[in-house]
């Protein structure tokens, strides 16, 4: 167990995968006029452009690219998995009858 702490310690960026996160369930809220793109390709093209623009940000280099592409590839998945499921059974739970 404490060689995943180190490892996430080590690989994951907490802010952009949150950001990530954050940022796919806005962009599934308020994009559902947008039919012509699958919810899977808005949440990439979000989340590549998020990473994009963090990396630039925080003025990193290249030392620092495995994990924000190790961040960006388990926060997009992770959304799929977990967050998925999660909003479905938010929804069933507060949903009025």
């Amino acid at each position: 167990m404490e060689q995943l702490n180190e490892f996430l310690v080590q690989y994951v960026d907490n802010y952009l995968f949150a950001i990530i996160i954050l940022s796919g369930v806005f962009i599934i809220k308020y994009t559902k006029s947008i039919t012509s793109i699958q919810n899977v390709y808005k949440i990439l093209i979000v989340a590549t452009i998020v990473s994009g623009v963090s990396f630039f940000i925080n003025e990193c280099d290249f030392a620092c690219l495995p994990k924000y592409l190790f961040t960006y590839t388990l926060a997009t998945s992770f959304y799929e998995v977990v967050m998925k499921w999660l909003t479905v059974k938010i929804k069933e739970r507060f949903k009025t009858k």
